[in-house]
This record gives structure tokens, C-alpha cells and sequence, in this order.
């Protein structure tokens, strides 16, 4: 299957090899493949008590403590770092279960040829992403890096991956990544799939990727080597993670706010309800402190008013 896979601006190599910080943005361009035995697609706070012995203050802080808790651990595994991805796959996400590929599906091959001589230093670390890559999906990842500026067509580099992947492997168990820098902030990539990689590697997996890469390339932190490493490796996990176990921290966050709405709502309950009760109790015991001569002047008093405002008897 060969595709367009991304074209972002997002920084750009010097002849320092480092990439320059500047925005970033994508805008998907789906390039066709004719590659033979391959598929083809482009991819609620509560309310402080008072008073008491402070017990309602540690009750709302616990509760407080609880919820940051639950929405930590609900939404704490969104990716974080100095790149983010951006533009049209920012939002791709894996929404099922991938089995990962026969053992002996793919050949073991090198993982990456640099054309243009400048982006790879140090082999140990690209690899490892991309072993890891291998290791989880089963599928043999190849990244193909052309010389900075190229070109800029994602047809040209779709149809670069296809003749890469034919002049190069025998089997349908790798995904090639044609990767060329333009020069000036941004990049664009094609690639091809074999027809037996395209069960783990469909669109769903591409978009991951093309998030991750994009990510991976505006995060001024990695090094060119980690770019592709990190964002293999971090696709790898993410698309053959179970849906189920990426759910659960949501419905753990959503069962803790839950329990700590039903909390705050007894606990209000109660303290209005004691709140009550001690105000009664205060009216009964002023009422029982009360002198008893006060009632009886009382009464002699109401009554001698009353007579006075009838006035004197015809």
C-alpha cells in the first residue's frame, strides 16, 4: 500500500543538523499506489463547612485531593513534551485491537538507509525505536531518508517507497517510510505496506504514526535519530494496546467523581440536618435556662395589656 503519510511544517535541518524552531501545521494530501501485491489507501466543588473542629475542611480537601486523582489518572496518559501533534492527525487514536504478525511474516533487514548523508549519527538509538517497532507489530519498519529538499511531491515519494519496497524485500511483512526533509520548516513522507503488514498498519495505525512523527519532529528536545525512534516505537505501543485497558483509566475517573458527588450530597445532607438540630437544641435549652417567674409575669402582663387597650366596661 503506498500513501501520503504527512506534509507539516514544522522545524527544518541545517547544515548543523538541528532543526530550527517554527511552527507547525499539516495539510493531508492522499497521493494513489499501484504497488502489485500490496493494498493501496492513504490513510462540582463543594461548598467549606464552618465551624466544628475542622473536620469539614479535611473532608473537602480529600474530596479535592480525590478528584484531581481521578482526572489525573484519566486523562494523565495523553502525550506530553515540547512537540505536540498538530494539523490533520492531531486527534488519530487507536480504536481496536491488532494482532501482531506470524514470527518469520518479515524478514529482518536493515532498518533505515540516509541518503542524505546528515540526519543519522548514531545507529544505536534510531534502532532501538524502530527493533521495538518490529518487536511489537511483528511488521519490519524501513526508513528511507531522501537528501533535504528533494522534493516536496507526495506522489514522487509515494511511488519512491513502492520502487524501495519491491527492489528491496520479498516479503509482505514490512512498511517503508520515504522521509525527506524540505528545508525550510517542514517535511513530507510517502510510504508502502506489504498486503500482510496492512492487518496491524491500515489507515487507523498510518494516522498514529503521522501524529506521532509530527510530534517527534517539532519537539526541539530529540535529536534527529530520536525523532523516528520515538514515534515507531510510541505508534508500536499505542496501536497494539488493548482499547479496553486505554478506556479504563476514564471509567475509574468517572466512578471516583461519581462516589465523590454522592459523598458531598450525604455530607451536606448531614451537616443541615445537624445544623438543624443544634439550633433546636439551643432554642430548647435557652427555653428550659429560663426563669420561672418570667412566665408568670408574662402572663399577668399580656393580660393587664389586654385590658388596658379594652378600656373601661359601659
Amino acid at each position: 500500500m503506498g500513501g501520503f503519510l504527512g506534509s507539516m511544517l514544522g522545524s527544518s535541518m541545517g547544515n548543523s543538523s538541528k532543526r530550527a524552531t517554527a511552527a507547525s501545521s499539516s495539510q493531508p494530501a492522499p497521493a494513489a499506489s499501484s504497488n502489485p501485491g500490496a493494498d493501496s489507501t492513504p490513510p462540582a466543588t463543594p461548598q467549606e463547612s464552618t465551624g466544628g473542629c475542622g473536620c469539614g475542611t479535611l473532608f473537602v480537601l480529600l474530596c479535592a485531593a480525590l478528584l484531581a486523582w481521578a482526572l489525573f489518572s484519566a486523562f494523565g496518559c495523553a502525550g506530553s513534551g515540547d512537540g505536540a501533534g498538530s494539523g490533520a492527525y492531531a486527534s488519530a487514536s487507536s480504536t481496536h485491537q491488532r494482532e501482531k504478525l506470524p514470527a518469520g511474516t518479515a524478514q529482518i533487514t536493515p532498518y533505515y538507509n540516509d541518503l542524505d548523508g546528515d540526519w543519522i549519527h548514531n545507529t544505536a538509538v534510531l534502532e532501538t525505536g524502530l527493533r521495538a517497532f518490529a518487536d511489537e507489530t511483528g511488521v519490519m519498519p524501513y526508513v528511507y531518508i531522501l537528501p533535504n529538499g528533494y522534493t516536496t511531491s507526495t506522489a514522487e515519494l509515494t511511488q519512491t517507497a513502492q520502487e524501495v519496497y519491491a527492489q528491496n524485500f520479498d516479503d509482505e511483512g514490512h512498511f517503508v517510510l520515504v522521509f525527506c526533509d524540505n528545508g525550510s520548516g517542514g517535511y513530507n513522507c510517502g510510504y508502502c505496506v506489504g498486503s500482510a503488514a496492512r492487518s496491524v498498519m491500515d489507515d487507523e495505525a498510518v494516522s498514529v504514526l503521522a501524529k506521532n512523527l509530527d510530534a517527534a519532529y517539532a519537539n526541539q528536545s530529540l535529536s534527529e535519530e530520536e525523532i523516528f525512534s520515538e514515534a515507531f516505537s510510541g505508534t508500536a505501543q499505542e496501536i497494539m494496546a488493548d482499547p479496553a485497558e486505554a478506556r479504563r483509566p476514564l471509567i475509574v475517573g468517572a466512578v471516583v467523581i461519581g462516589v465523590l458527588v454522592v459523598a458531598i450530597t450525604i455530607y451536606g445532607a448531614h451537616k443541615n440536618r445537624e445544623k438543624k438540630r443544634q439550633a433546636e437544641q439551643k432554642r430548647l435549652d435557652d427555653l428550659l435556662n429560663q426563669p420561672l417567674e418570667t412566665f408568670g409575669d408574662q402572663e399577668l402582663e399580656d393580660l393587664e395589656k389586654k385590658y388596658t387597650d379594652k378600656g373601661p366596661s359601659e
